[in-house]
């Protein structure tokens, strides 16, 4: 009997054991939900949390609807103290609410894709259990909406032009931009990927020329590559007036007598809208700064023609000024440039020495001191020099870049600065020169510099030259980020056709045979095009620089019907057959019931039901006839007040007249 109690005793044992250790693992559904819970039983220690809805499942809502679920959750026979969740976005990895208390049966409202839901419970006795679930929330594909441009918009002659715009799209796909046409214009960036609503890009040019001035009819587009949104606009390039650019003689010293006693100075001009100083269009002005007043100009050709006596020995400073025409049709919005477009004066200063001792300039100093350097390339080089002329002249400096000049400095100052910087494709040994004059005597200082190329990148072909700088010494040249734009994809050419015409190289011809495999395209479909891209930031470097030449589908006559989305009519389509040189895409602002919209621009893929599109148009109609009406009203009460005044007057006319009657 002993013996059978015990055993009966561990049998009791084991079951209770499989019950508290292998039930917690059974998945089991309740009511038609399934459910894959934990279920514990504990006389001390976590309740248990069973969560029914939601649902480890995808659920299904319409365009523009809360994304709202039921929370159906229950516990063990445990006496609950409070119930509270936590839901978590694990697409942007966020906390979208850390603690919100709530009782069964209550709905949330989750978030769009995935969602990661716990469930908190604390019991009387301060136990805290939880449990967790992860669903998805699907949505139909919405398109995406151009915002922030304007229909008019404003660009200037020799700037360069950049408008920001704003791109929604809710459903965060990749998406692309295009402009039609391009050039002078592109659109940068033109393309987004892995993005949160709205993204930013803009309307870009390089500098624009006098040659591109005028009014450009643009398109602008974006794709999600199913669905599209679309602005027509206005680009007006405004014509400013440039001062005329004028030469500079330079420091001039002439003799009081006998040779190199006469001036000659033939002042050549230059203006971009009113010719040189031929064309009769300029006009010329001549000012002593200092001292009398001893010779003059001629007003249309810019020639000083003067002999030099005794008598005006001494330094003279002198200002020569060209005058142009100005626009003669300035843009009504040229303010928009800083610019007015009237008459503008191009000035020149320089000094004149008549004297009968000449004697020539000197440095008084130099930096820096040694005059062999060896630097890196990209580094910072400064130089300073201070002048001095025993006759009183102010000296012209000269800096040269292995005699190069690269900076002159007329007349005005005994000191000057000058900074270059020798890149990477300029390595070895070079000279760096200070030259200055009084017009008749010259002196010059010189620098030898040996450039170390080690720690150079690979260059690029095209590179060489140095550049200037304001910066100081030993100050790092400041990084360059590429801006790419590109042209429109030309017309997709047979590559078959075009290499055995001998107008694709072997090597390309190979290449772009591997792309057409990749994308199936036999001989006869496959084909090629290419595209021109440029740099707007001009940087020294081919960095991320998009393809120039791809595969694509070659069709003979490609055009705006044949069901392929290509290029052609200088232009490619945004998706087949529309955008670009084709009519617009479909979009949800046309006025035009397509792309499965269920009313005109509602419902479908649109952003609004058609009922809330009725309702916001009935709102604005009602809008409208209350401003109407109480536009009619003030005129109304114009009117009456009016007709009163003119009944006064008349009755004020007729009772003077029988006054005086009387």
């Amino acid at each position: 009997m002993m013996g059978s109690f015990v055993i009966k005793s561990i049998c009791a044992y084991i079951f209770i054991c499989a019950v508290f250790i292998i039930l917690p693992f059974y998945s089991f559904k309740i009511l038609g939900y399934g459910v894959t819970s934990s279920i514990s039983i504990f006389i001390n220690g976590a309740p248990l949390v069973f969560i029914y809805s939601p649902e480890n499942i995808t659920y299904f809502f319409s365009i523009g609807s809360n994304y709202t679920l039921p929370l159906d959750v229950s516990t063990g026979n445990t006496d609950v103290d409070t119930w509270w969740y936590k839901l978590e976005d694990l697409r942007h990895d966020r906390v979208v609410y850390e603690k919100v208390v709530f009782n069964p049966n209550f709905t949330f409202d989750a978030t769009r894709w995935s969602n990661r839901l716990t469930v908190f419970v604390n019991s009387t006795r301060g136990d805290i259990g939880n449990a967790s679930v992860v669903f998805f929330i699907t949505v139909p594909n919405s398109p995406p909406v151009l915002d922030n441009i304007s229909y008019q918009l404003y660009a200037c002659e020799d700037l360069a032009f950049i408008h920001s715009f704003n791109v929604t799209d809710v459903d965060e796909d990749e998406l692309t931009l295009n402009l039609y046409p391009k050039n002078p214009f592109f659109v940068y960036p033109a393309y987004f990927d892995n993005h949160n609503p709205p993204v930013t890009s803009a309307i870009i040019s390089s500098a624009l020329s006098k040659a591109q001035i005028g009014e450009y009819n643009e398109t602008l587009y974006v794709t999600d590559g199913v669905l599209s949104d679309y602005k027509n606009f206005l680009v007006n390039v405004l014509e400013i007036n440039h001062k005329p650019s004028i030469t500079n003689p330079g420091v001039q010293t002439i003799w009081d007598k006998g040779d190199n006693n006469n001036l000659y100075l033939d002042f050549w001009t230059s203006d971009v809208e009113d010719g040189n100083e031929t064309g009769g269009n300029l006009t010329y002005t001549l000012s002593f700064n200092n001292g009398p007043s001893l010779f003059n100009i001629g007003s249309t050709t810019g020639i000083i023609n003067w002999t030099a006596n005794p008598v005006y020995d001494g330094i003279y400073n002198l200002t020569v000024c060209a005058r142009d025409l100005g626009l003669a049709r300035p843009h009504p919005n040229i303010s928009l440039c800083n610019s007015s477009g009237v008459n503008a004066y191009g000035c020149v200063n320089f000094s004149l020495t008549v004297t009968n001792e000449n004697r020539p300039p000197y440095f008084v100093s130099y930096e820096p001191l040694i005059r062999n350097l060896t630097i890196k390339a990209g580094e910072y080089l400064q130089f300073n020099v201070t002048v001095r002329d025993p006759d009183g002249t102010i000296p012209d400096i000269y800096w040269y870049v292995d005699s190069a000049k690269r900076k002159n400095v007329t007349s005005g100052s005994l000191n000057d600065t000058f900074n270059y910087t020798f890149e990477c494709s300029e390595g070895g040994y070079h000279e760096i020169k200070s030259e200055i004059t009084d017009g008749l005597l010259n002196a010059s200082t010189n620098w030898s510099i040996f450039v170390s190329i080690i720690g150079c990148p690979t260059l690029l072909p095209g590179g060489g030259g140095g550049s200037t700088s304001g910066g100081g010494a030993g100050e790092a040249a400041p990084a360059c980020e590429n801006k790419w734009v590109c042209q429109d994809w030309s017309v997709c050419q047979n590559l078959e056709f075009s290499y055995l015409a001998g107008n694709i190289s072997e090597k390309d011809y190979s290449d772009l045979e591997v792309m057409c495999s990749i994308f199936d395209l036999g001989k006869g479909d496959c084909g090629f095009q290419v595209r021109e891209c440029k740099d707007l930031n001009t940087c020294r470097s081919l960095g991320n620089k998009p393809l120039e030449i791809q595969a694509c589908f070659y069709s003979q006559y490609p055009n705006c019907k044949d069901g392929i989305k290509n290029c052609h009519g200088g232009g490619c389509e945004l998706l087949t057959d529309c955008g670009g040189p084709c009519p617009p895409c479909p979009t949800c602002s046309d006025g035009i019931q397509n792309q499965g919209e269920s009313g005109i621009d509602c419902g479908g893929p649109c952003p609004f039901t058609c009922e809330a599109k009725e309702k916001r148009e009935k709102i604005k109609f009602n809008y409208a006839l209350i401003l109407i009406t109480l536009l009619i009203l003030i005129v109304v009460i114009i009117i009456i007040m009016k007709v009163m005044q003119i009944i006064k007057t008349r009755k004020e006319s007729r009772n003077l007249q029988w006054y005086k009657l009387k």
